[in-house]
């Protein structure tokens, strides 16, 4: 019985898949940093690569560079940024998809935007913005209410971001809910 059970657990040992268990580190909201921000831009991320460094004779430690063309500000001066550094793996993950319009908050001046430092800073557009349409249909409610608290102090909207745009962003996006129990009558 004691070889059974022993030889059960090395098998469940050997078997299993490592879980993630992060704690949430102390980054500001979204809305937060909005408020807090020296700038605030619009910009689109045209390309992507994994880089890598060496830590030693077998770690290494990898990230994704970005690099970014700004679009436009919406408070500060954001061209002296070129590039995005952030992570997909990790408790530092956050998906940042090419060909995408995103909205940064930082109290950073450039060239690069480093979300592993300060964390979610930013939120994706899509279907918020549109580069090439008429000016009073570029942006939608979301960035029309985002710059009238920036120029006026108008308040944000409740949940900035939204489910929806955070799900966008997030890299592991949490688990759906439990299938709710059906009731008897």
């Amino acid at each position: 019985m004691r070889g059974t059970f022993c030889l059960l657990a090395v098998v469940l040992f050997l078997t299993s898949t490592p879980a993630w268990a992060c704690q949430d580190p102390d980054w500001k909201s979204f809305r937060q940093q909005v408020s807090d921000a020296r700038t605030v831009f619009i910009f689109r991320l045209e390309s992507t690569e994994v880089r890598r460094t060496q830590l030693g004779s077998s770690a290494h430690m990898e990230w994704i560079h970005g690099r970014v063309r700004v679009v436009s500000s919406l408070k500060g001066d954001a061209r002296g940024f070129r590039s995005v550094r952030f992570s997909t793996g990790g408790c530092d993950a956050v998906r940042l998809d090419t060909g995408h319009y995103f909205l940064a908050a930082t109290r950073e001046s450039g060239p690069e935007l480093d979300l592993l430092a300060q964390g979610r800073s930013v939120i994706d557009l899509k279907y918020e913005y549109v580069e090439g349409a008429p000016p009073e249909r570029r942006e939608g409610q979301l960035l029309r209410s985002i710059r009238r608290h920036l120029s006026d102090g108008a308040s944000l909207p409740a949940e900035l971001p939204d489910a929806h745009r955070r799900f966008m962003t997030d890299a592991f996006p949490p688990l759906p809910p439990p299938p709710r129990a059906a009731t008897r009558r």
